[in-house]
């Protein structure tokens, strides 16, 4: 990878339609200054583009071949996905509430041909330009939450804040989630850096810059207390 001083960053605190918290918006301003730091240039990308992250993705997992994912959940047989939502309520689904909500989401855009076949084609288009933009020596700095890390099952209530991660995975862009610290509650927080296709040394060489300075994964001393 090229040298941080050689790298273009884009900073984006949201995605223009799930707010983020001031924590995460620090977290990016922290981390671009760190990069402008060692000689980065500071770019811009409109968050705007990402606003359909939702729709983009419901769009991009009903274009496979394979079963259905309620059906991979069933291991087989379809799986109903209104009682396993009854049985996660009093704790004994075997599933996420996270896998569940894909499940669901699958089905729901199963229903929606003619507008998802519209975000299909913004998802490719979307592609095109931030790959343009990024070239071999750009990357997104991107939250990788709307705030920083949930408690266990805390993720049910903003179930719509996986497009944060879950955009870049249907647009096949590489991204490296790096650790900035924590708030003030003592709750970690963390950046998602992505880069063109097949720029994975990029993203892992910036977020390894990033971590330097900003004190990388510690082990908390004891559950629920800051390091």
């Amino acid at each position: 990878p090229p040298e941080i001083s050689a790298v273009t960053i884009y900073p984006l605190e949201d995605n223009s339609r799930t707010p983020t918290s001031k924590p995460v918006r620090q977290a990016i301003r922290r981390a671009t200054d760190v990069l402008r730091a060692r000689g980065a240039r500071v770019g811009e990308f409109p968050a705007k583009r990402f606003r359909r992250s939702v729709e983009m993705w419901s769009a991009r997992i009903t274009d496979h071949s394979g079963p259905p994912y309620s059906e991979i959940l069933g291991q087989g047989a379809p799986l109903s996905l209104r009682r396993e939502a009854a049985r996660w309520l009093v704790g004994r689904s075997d599933h996420t509430a996270a896998a569940l909500s894909v499940a669901a989401l699958e089905g729901l855009a199963g229903r929606l041909n003619g507008r998802l076949g519209q975000a299909a084609s913004a998802a490719d288009r979307l592609k095109e330009d931030v790959s343009a933009a990024l070239g071999r020596r750009g990357v997104l700095l991107f939250p990788a939450w709307s705030g920083t890390a949930p408690r266990h099952g805390g993720s049910a209530v903003r179930p719509l804040d996986f497009a944060y991660t879950g955009i870049f995975n249907i647009l096949g862009l590489p991204a490296t989630v790096v650790p900035t610290g924590f708030d003030a509650r003592g709750m970690p927080v963390a950046v998602q850096v992505v880069g063109g296709p097949g720029m994975d040394a990029l993203t892992l060489s910036v977020a390894q810059a990033i971590e330097a300075e900003c004190g990388g994964w510690v082990r908390p001393e004891r559950l629920g207390r800051r390091p």
